[in-house]
């Protein structure tokens, strides 16, 4: 019976890291996913900048 316990405990502290860590990972992707938005609205913000710069 204790072993059926403990394995069952086991069981759900297993499933709640996993949870855990898929939370952690959505959150980072979607971070990351943010940041490279960014990242690109930024680049073409300043091309559009430099080229109004140079080339008007």
């Amino acid at each position: 019976m204790e072993r059926v316990v403990n394995s069952i405990l086991l069981l759900v502290s297993g499933t709640s890291l996993l949870l855990r860590l898929v939370c952690l990972a959505a959150e980072s992707l979607f971070w990351g996913l943010v940041l490279c938005l960014w990242a690109a609205l930024s680049s073409l913000f300043l091309w559009s900048f430099v080229k109004t710069i140079f080339f008007s």
